[in-house]
């Protein structure tokens, strides 16, 4: 092959050796030196001395540059005094190379090049490095080739053997690796005689030792040279982000580079160990100025977002406030985030630009609407209860008003109260308005948000705020904007609807009947008279007694009776089931009604916020709870306490009704039998004995007993 013009008028070998112009091994290689080849020309000593002050890992990637670099740095006699040396002496507590090793071979363990992955199945995740062994396995391929010391000597293996080479605690006792176990069994079963084996363990124990040493000066080592490379990173990231931001600075994105750095900068995909180059943003440039816009779009979010909240607090707070007051204390009325989705203050609260204020006149305007958005809010909710209404048996197919609501006898049933984990089984007794401020009503969720065009109806008729879709409660907004509604009234309750376990209580209901009729109150009792009166009724029906205990007297309050009785069959309805109290039972009922532990869990009518009680606080929560609604103008008006005063409206009431007591009426028992044993059929039929007559009478069956034993004495 003919040789290269360029390099024609070169010396020859020998000259260029004797004259020392050029390394010894590019020669040897017979390298072809091209015209800007200005590195392979300089003298081995200038070169020497150059590599000689570099770190390890950069001379072993110099190695892999070119051949006659490769040959002269792998080559132990010509490098290993005069580089790698030198070198490695640098690197702080790093001990010497090991024996088994060459210098570049212990560089590439020292910084893991060439050995990033599995040696046994070449995997890359969970790896773990075993220096003393000369591995790096994955977690897999270690709990294969490891065992515990037991483990190994069940296997065969000489503990002796075993306890030569290093353990590592892979899971929670120390372990053993199985193929370097094998490899020194089988060159231990080579040795003849006992001498010669005792003279090879003793080798290998002072081989192992010695590598156990380095091996623990090498991980000191490891330890100093990462600490040292992380803050040297760090140093290094302080730099570059010093110098992004002064490139970005240049093209107006100050404000959203602070915001931008705010935050730990480790995540930045543009850190690296060198200075932050032109060509660097030249490439990555164009991302970080996408990234601006979209920080530049977060926060006018931001922004559009304060001030929203700042207009909330400053205009609808204080109307919203005004007007639950300027109304009776148990009417239920939309809360601050109905009003804030209506159409006129969802309007007013989003006018651009929102660095300006609203103006009074236009406040006033939407302030007038309140009370006709409440009626029609009012009328919506009303007829979704009505719906309840008419879909039971009592009311099946005939026509139901808003008359019907307001009816003693009308009780609804929410059986969700008992999936609570409190062992509740019965579920809440609710009359109305209590219905309509239950608990349950209202989401505990996050709603789903769904912008949409001002053209389209954005609500179901039925439902005041938004409606669920595949068993997500969904809300329809006009503008982005709105969002931040949701967002700076998010502590107030959202009303959800009537779910399916919500129901009228129909065997209720029929009791309720039977109650009024019992105190000799009619039909069409209103539900706000009987929960004022709260009457006590006698409880005649074995249902209310412990069926393993003799029967007494019982005497609840009337929710409490509704709340424990059962259905009866249609032939024990004429029965007398509630009986009305004489002088001194209603003497007792009183005292006990004034020692009773009421319900605490009080309905806000600001925010509809429900999860403020505590069960069984003796101290009525509402009271604290405005002071801190986030419904409410700060600092809270005084005539907001007032106004508490006489809510009692209660959003649930069933731990309470679960655990109230009856009155305490000492020595009355009722005698089974007896004339004040008024159990149902039901109840008496577990006691009757198999094949007697349920219609005969305890006289008859005593003188059928006698007469049967009379025969049988003649």
């Amino acid at each position: 092959m003919p040789r290269d013009s360029s390099t024609k008028s070169e010396p020859s070998r020998r000259s260029r050796r004797r004259a020392g112009l050029a390394p010894a091994v590019a020669i040897d290689v017979g390298l072809r030196l091209s015209p800007n080849d200005h590195l392979s020309r300089l003298p081995l000593e200038i070169l020497t001395m150059i590599l000689a002050e570099l770190d390890p890992d950069d001379v072993l990637k110099i190695s892999w540059t070119c051949k006659a670099f490769r040959k002269f740095l792998f080559n132990r006699k010509a490098s290993r005094a005069t580089v790698w040396k030198p070198v490695l002496e640098r690197v702080e507590a790093l001990p010497p190379c090991p024996p088994d090793l060459n210098e570049p071979q212990y560089v590439a363990w020292l910084y893991k090049f060439g050995v990033e992955c599995c040696q046994t199945c070449g995997g890359k995740e969970d790896m773990k490095f075993f220096f003393e062994l000369r591995l790096m396995l994955c977690y897999f391929c270690g709990r294969k080739e490891f065992g515990g010391l037991y483990t190994l000597e069940e296997e065969g293996y000489n503990l002796e053997i075993v306890e030569l080479t290093p353990a590592y605690v892979l899971h929670k006792w120390p372990e053993y690796h199985r193929g370097t176990v094998a490899a020194l069994a089988a060159k231990y079963s080579k040795q003849r005689g006992p001498k010669a084996k005792k003279t090879w363990m003793e080798e290998q124990q002072r081989i192992w030792k010695n590598r156990k040493q380095h091996g623990d000066a090498y991980d000191n080592a490891l330890r100093i040279l990462g600490e040292k490379w992380d803050i040297k990173r760090e140093e290094m990231k302080l730099v570059r982000v010093k110098q992004i931001k002064e490139k970005l600075s240049e093209l107006g994105w100050e404000r959203e580079i602070e915001h931008y750095f705010i935050k730990d900068f480790a995540n930045l995909a543009y850190l690296v160990h060198r200075p932050f180059s032109d060509e660097e943003w030249a490439a990555y440039g164009h991302d970080l100025i996408k990234v601006m816009r979209g920080i530049r779009g977060k926060l006018r979010q931001k922004e559009i977002g304060r001030h929203i909240k700042e207009r909330i607090a400053k205009w609808l707070k204080p109307a919203h406030t005004a007007f639950i007051l300027s109304r009776p204390p148990n009417e239920i009325n939309p809360n601050i985030l109905d009003v804030a989705l209506s159409d006129e203050w969802r309007t007013l609260l989003c006018t651009e630009p929102f660095h300006e204020d609203l103006t009074q006149s236009v406040v006033e305007a939407a302030n007038t609407q309140i009370p006709e958005f409440a009626t029609v809010w009012r009328k919506n909710t009303v007829e979704q209860l009505l719906e309840v209404v008419r879909r039971s048996k009592t009311y099946f197919d005939q026509e139901v008003t808003e008359e019907v609501l307001h009816l003693a006898s009308t009780i609804f049933r929410c059986t969700d109260c008992t999936c609570r984990g409190l062992g509740l089984v019965n579920g809440d007794v609710l009359t109305y308005p209590h219905a309509l401020a239950h608990s349950c009503n209202f989401l505990l969720e996050k709603p789903v948000i769904e912008v949409v065009s001002q053209d389209v109806e954005h609500f179901e008729p039925s439902q005041p705020i938004g409606y669920r879709r595949n068993g997500k409660w969904t809300v329809q907004l006009y503008h982005e904007e709105e969002k931040h509604i949701l967002k700076a009234l998010k502590n107030v309750g959202k009303w959800g609807g009537f779910n399916s376990k919500f129901v009228f209580d129909d065997v209720a209901h029929g009791h309720m009947l039977s109650l009024l009729y019992a105190l000799g109150w009619s039909r069409t009792t209103s539900a706000m008279e009987i929960e004022e009166k709260q009457p006590y009724v006698e409880c005649l029906c074995e249902c209310y007694h412990h069926p393993e205990k003799e029967p007494s007297r019982k005497i609840l309050r009337w929710k409490k009776a509704i709340h424990e009785c059962k259905a009866h069959a249609e032939t024990e309805h004429a029965r007398k089931w509630l009986s009305k109290l004489n002088e001194d039972d209603l003497v007792k009922s009183e005292q006990h009604e004034e020692a009773r532990r009421k319900s605490t869990h009080l309905y806000c009518p600001w925010c509809h916020k429900h999860r403020h009680c505590f069960i069984m606080d003796g101290d009525p929560s509402l009271r604290r709870h405005v002071s801190k609604c986030p419904a409410i103008q700060k600092p809270c008006p005084p005539d907001v306490k007032e106004h508490t005063k006489s809510v009692s409206v209660l959003a649930e009431e069933e731990p309470w009704l679960h655990y109230e007591t009856e009155v305490r009426l000492e020595g009355e028992q009722v005698q089974r039998g007896g004339p004040h044993d008024h159990r149902c059929e039901t109840c008496r039929a577990m006691e009757r004995p198999a094949g007697e007559n349920p219609d005969s009478d305890s006289d008859d069956s005593e003188e059928s007993e006698s007469a049967s034993s009379d025969e049988d004495s003649d």
